[in-house]
């Protein structure tokens, strides 16, 4: 070999050697990690197909009545104030009885006289001294008379006011001796140990409430105190929207002690959660769910597992079944497991043991 050929070799051989270097330099100068892929994720929720939804509630009290007389006369005996505590047949209140007394005994009178008569129709009718229509007709005069009695004595007894439950006077809206009228409130009883608490649903919500009826917990709590929790049950809802609010009205019954201060009138956030479970299933948002490239009929998600102390993620492909679509959201029936992490966006670029790493901004 001529000496020109040898240091063509050298030459060719030497340049390798400074490309070679080179190359491994520049690549041990990239971290390892800015060749992974990113990916968004979500942690499968461990309440499985739970549902939860919030709504602005009122108190007030489940037996709650309107008192007023039957009859009207001028108020007497008003013997109860607003807030007091009073007990089942406790009077309340009471009008002038002076006339219905009188007309009580005025009845009786007439009843009296009706009886004499008929009773001395009776010999007469058997002697046929006297025809049968005459002795129907003081009977019929008799029992006219008896049910003049039986109106006069209830009339005398409307003019007190009694209280049909034990309960609280919620307010007093006459003062003593004014001129009362029949059927006007004289003031509102309430049970304060029996509450319950009204709610408005929109019409978008109320079916799907409506299906999980059966597996609902509801919970309120109030501003005064965020965090403790008294328990509610859905007692009955209404199947007609308020055509002025387009909202369906719900009652929930309050179940609460003695100790706990809570009071009509007071505004409560109400909290229904739904307890169903249908085979472990549980809501994903709809972009983790994609095709299988080998079975576009075949629906999969993919499962991150983190590497030991790092913070890359394998992925695996993982077969689901999946349910109905609401609100952007998927039902997953099979396939994943409570507290797996699943991916949610860039799943169409993976492949089986890719390595990923975590998205953290805002935009993908």
């Amino acid at each position: 070999m001529s000496i020109f050929a040898k240091v063509t070799v050298y030459l060719s051989l030497f340049a390798s050697l400074v490309l070679l270097t080179a190359c491994g330099e520049q690549a041990s100068d990239i971290p390892a990690e800015a060749t992974l892929r990113p990916v968004k994720s979500v942690v499968v929720n461990g309440t499985g197909s739970s549902k939860q939804w919030h709504f602005p509630g009122k108190v007030r009290a489940f037996e709650k009545v309107d008192l007023s007389f039957q009859v009207s006369g001028q108020l007497t005996k008003l013997n109860v104030l607003s807030g007091q505590e009073v007990k089942a047949g406790d009077i309340l209140a009471e009008l002038d009885q002076r006339n219905f007394a009188s007309d009580v005994k005025a009845a009786q009178a007439e009843l009296d006289r009706a009886s004499a008569e008929f009773n001395r129709m009776g010999p007469l009718l058997e002697k046929r001294l006297v025809s049968q229509s005459e002795f129907d007709q003081k009977r019929a005069q008799r029992d006219i008379a008896e049910a003049r009695l039986e109106q006069a004595k209830k009339a005398l007894d409307d003019t007190q006011l009694k209280a049909p439950f034990d309960g609280v006077i919620a307010n007093r809206s006459v003062e003593n001796f004014e001129d009362i009228t029949a059927k006007q409130t004289i003031m509102s009883l309430q049970n304060p140990e029996a509450l319950e608490v009204i709610i408005n649903i929109p019409e978008n919500r109320i079916v799907e409430l409506d299906a999980e009826r059966d597996f609902i917990q509801s919970f309120a709590s109030t501003t005064a105190d965020p965090s403790k929790q008294y328990a509610l049950d859905l007692r009955e809802y209404s199947t007609e929207v308020d055509p002025a609010t387009q909202t369906y009205e719900a009652i929930l019954n309050l179940i609460a002690t003695e100790e706990d201060r809570i009071f009509s009138g007071m505004s409560v956030d109400v909290l229904l959660t739904s307890t169903r479970k249908q085979s472990d299933t549980f809501w994903l948002p709809a972009s983790a769910v994609i095709a299988d490239r080998e079975n576009i009929e075949t629906k999969i998600v993919w499962v991150l597992s983190q590497q030991a102390a790092s913070e890359q993620y394998q992925v695996s492909k993982r077969e689901i079944t999946i349910g109905k679509l609401e609100n952007e959201n998927i039902e997953i029936l099979t396939g994943i497991n409570s507290g797996e992490r699943i991916v949610t966006a860039g799943s169409h670029y993976l492949r089986n043991g890719d390595l990923v790493k975590l998205y953290q901004g805002e935009d993908f």
